[in-house]
């Protein structure tokens, strides 16, 4: 069952985090699963992997991410423009 946290302590999270510029090390840590493609799976090539990553850490970017797009957009070469959104 998931935890259900309010948003004012999410918020209160996030703030903490963005103020002392340090998120958590369980945050960071992500669980590399491998999958096989066709072919041989002796072969590296014929692998792909996938990490997971941590939920808090998700909705963290998610709230990050319309902060501070403006400024790496405008630091971006335009050859980068494919990765833009």
């Amino acid at each position: 069952m998931a935890v259900q946290l309010p948003c004012s302590k999410r918020d209160a999270v996030f703030e903490a985090i963005w103020e002392g510029q340090q998120i958590p090390k369980d945050w960071t840590k992500g669980v590399l699963i491998k999958f096989p493609k066709k072919g041989a799976l002796s072969d590296c090539n014929n692998w792909r992997g996938i990490t997971l990553l941590s939920v808090p850490s998700k909705i963290l970017a998610k709230v990050i991410i319309p902060q501070i797009s403006d400024a790496v957009n405008k630091s971006l070469r335009k050859e980068q423009a494919r990765f833009r959104k």
